[in-house]
């Protein structure tokens, strides 16, 4: 998911069906852009909306009439590697992930990096390696950036096929620190411990403190954490099945998308659902919380349905 300037959000499939939709906070789609290619990921800028595709590029979607269109030219040359997640630092650069990996599977002679552009597509800087010289990422996926620089990156792991941890790095793309497991956090000068439970970072955002909200998979929650990876509480416990994607608007909604397989709507819009944030105590060895009711509200989270089924839209 992508939030737009003016308040809309930009929703993408995760396979399988080569369109984008434009929706409205009230849930209403305002367009639904056909590309040529599968989309990975959505970068809305002020004058300008690029997406990372499967052919080996990052392109701009091009306004033409009064509609979009995906642009025939590439405006940042990816080749060999397969953009995956895109985002925008505070000063217009443009941070992406990207791999040749093809599955989940190791595969030694494969590379996964994140690299910085300028807003004018050149390339800046690559993080690949951490201090001990081990690969930084496996398959690397969402991306977030603070308005300090810092950088928060997800991490499929090879532990399993549905693993992930999230990998921090500060301004200049070194390792700063990792959260790979409900309540513990790995600094770079240490070596990761064997983790073999489920877990899953599926989806990162920093707020306007510098702290990040992160989701993970197996325990359907959104977690709130420090800079170095602590976790602070955990903002939602209740939701109906796994989250995917998180948005964070400027009015402070944050928006929540699930993977509902088995739920289906007839409904020809997406529908928005309100629910009140909660604090919570997190229990880490049980992978538990305990829900507290806040007296103020400290803003909403929506879940997304479609006509279809929601794992198209997520």
């Amino acid at each position: 998911m992508q939030p737009t300037a003016d308040g809309n959000c930009w929703i993408r499939c995760i396979k399988g069906d080569h369109t984008i939709t434009l929706v409205s906070t009230t849930g209403d789609v305002i367009t639904i852009v056909t590309c040529t290619t599968e989309v990975f990921d959505i970068l809305s800028l002020p004058n300008q909306l690029l997406v990372t595709c499967t052919d080996k590029c990052i392109r701009q979607m091009v306004m033409n009439k009064g509609k979009y269109t995906l642009s025939k030219s590439k405006w940042i040359d990816t080749d060999p590697l397969n953009p995956i997640c895109v985002c925008v630092t505070s000063n217009g650069d443009i941070l992406v992930t990207l791999t040749d990996k093809t599955s989940s599977s190791i595969e030694p002679n494969s590379t996964s990096v994140l690299v910085r552009y300028s807003s004018k597509g050149k390339k800046l800087a690559r993080a690949h390696k951490d201090g001990h010289g081990q690969d930084l990422f496996f398959i690397p996926g969402n991306i977030s950036t603070s308005n300090t620089g810092t950088v928060a990156v997800v991490n499929g792991t090879s532990i399993a096929p549905h693993a992930g941890n999230l990998v921090v790095l500060d301004n200049s793309l070194n390792l700063t620190h990792r959260y790979i497991w409900h309540g513990l956090a790995v600094p770079a000068e240490d070596q990761l411990p064997n983790i073999t439970e489920d877990f899953k970072v599926t989806a990162v955002l920093f707020n306007h403190l510098g702290l990040l909200i992160i989701s993970e998979l197996y325990s359907r929650t959104v977690q709130l954490l420090d800079p170095k990876c602590n976790l602070l509480k955990v903002l939602v416990t209740d939701l109906q099945d796994y989250p995917r994607s998180l948005a964070l608007h400027a009015d402070g909604d944050l928006w929540v998308g699930l993977r509902m397989e088995q739920l289906m709507c007839t409904n020809t819009r997406v529908i928005s659902h309100l629910r009140r944030h909660n604090k919570s105590k997190y229990d880490s060895k049980t992978c538990t919380a305990v829900t507290l009711d806040l007296e103020h509200l400290c803003g909403f989270f929506r879940e997304f349905i479609t006509s279809e089924t929601v794992s198209c839209l997520f």
